[in-house]
């Protein structure tokens, strides 16, 4: 519970600490007593894997996953109708910990094979496993849909969907948010299939539901909101309605300003691209004032963030300033067009050279 509660208020340090000791002492407790402690070893396990794995510790995550599953197949080949949920929520975590090394593909399996059980524990235990089957289908529908198996994804976020919309009608409070999730990511995957007007249908309604969810509690939807808002602005460009796509990302980037100003070490990395996404969409509007503002922001945005992290944000500054170049000329200010231009193009030549030196 510790562990959970401080990686929730960000403290990862914190609960990665709580995490080992609690992972270390089950351990022993199975060691004396299996069939008391191991399933308390089980969860311990998945929870360290997932905290190593939220510090960048991903070798570690991965050997504390497998550890998990290990553990938690174990036990649901002794009592299945007792240990199977175990091990469909350590395969989760796995599933997780993989994709955040690198390893998609595993990944995939892993999520595939708690769907697979989540189903088979749906017809014997509909109340407590038809939100876990659609939890699971959604996450198996955003892998797949980051591999680039759009056809599979999209009937997996289609089949979440439908379960979370029976989920809703019966009980809206809690499965709200996921039918929100599930919108969001089937309107990936029929934007990425070029059925801009259905993304967009999906979109919306999305962002209804997220709008009334940051009504109630804003300090925990308001980053869902924006991220849902940014896509609507993707799909009402991608159907010719530019003046509604515009306002959109205007209210998308208000939002990333209140939260930025909030909490800037989590929300910062997410306004400098809205920023200079926002530029364009002024320039191309004619909102010459406006759009230069923006850039301005959008470029100090980027500085701060390049500061502290270069190799992640000095590619998007020097996007940024290429842009902020771009709407100076356009403002008729040549001369400092051309100093912003060659600061661009110096930091894109740096950054160029420095990945040709680690390729040796």
């Amino acid at each position: 519970m510790l562990a959970a509660c401080g990686a929730a208020v960000g403290h990862r340090t914190e609960a990665l600490e709580a995490a080992e000791e609690a992972a270390a002492l089950y351990r022993g407790l199975a060691r004396r007593t299996p069939a008391l402690s191991s399933p308390k070893a089980a969860h311990a396990l998945a929870t360290l894997a997932r905290r190593l794995s939220d510090v960048g510790r991903h070798r570690e995550a991965l050997a504390a996953g497998e550890e998990a599953v290990n553990l938690a197949r174990a036990l649901a080949h002794s009592a299945p109708d007792s240990h199977l949920p175990d091990l469909a929520d350590t395969l989760t975590v796995q599933a997780a910990c993989l994709r955040d090394g690198g390893s998609l593909n595993r990944a995939l399996a892993s999520a595939r094979e708690a769907v697979s059980i989540r189903r088979a524990l749906e017809h014997s235990r509909p109340s407590t496993e038809t939100p876990a089957l659609a939890e699971s289908l959604y996450v198996l529908a955003v892998y797949l849909y980051t591999a680039g198996q759009l056809q599979e994804s999209f009937a997996m976020a289609w089949e979440a969907i439908d379960i979370y919309r029976q989920l809703v009608r019966t009980n809206p409070a809690p499965h709200t948010a996921d039918l929100a999730r599930a919108l969001n990511i089937l309107t990936l995957n029929l934007s990425r299939a070029g059925r801009a007007h259905e993304a967009l249908a999906a979109v919306q309604e999305a962002v209804t539901f997220y709008r009334s969810l940051a009504q109630i509690d804003p300090t925990a939807y308001k980053p869902d909101l924006a991220a849902c808002l940014h896509n609507l602005a993707t799909c009402l460009g991608d159907v010719g309605d530019r003046s509604a796509a515009l306002a959109a990302i205007r209210e998308t980037a208000e939002l990333r300003r209140e939260l930025a100003e909030r909490d800037p070490a989590t929300h910062a990395p997410a306004l400098a691209p809205c920023l200079h996404r926002l530029t364009k969409r002024l320039a191309e509007a004619g909102h010459r004032g406006e759009a230069l503002e923006t850039a301005r922001e959008a470029v100090a945005a980027y500085r701060s963030l390049a500061r502290r992290r270069p190799e992640d944000f000095r590619p998007g500054l020097a996007g940024a300033l290429r842009t902020h170049a771009s709407v100076l000329e356009w403002a008729g200010r040549e001369a400092d067009a051309a100093r912003i231009r060659q600061e661009s193009e110096a930091m894109t030549e740096e950054t160029a050279l420095e990945d040709s030196i680690r390729g040796f």
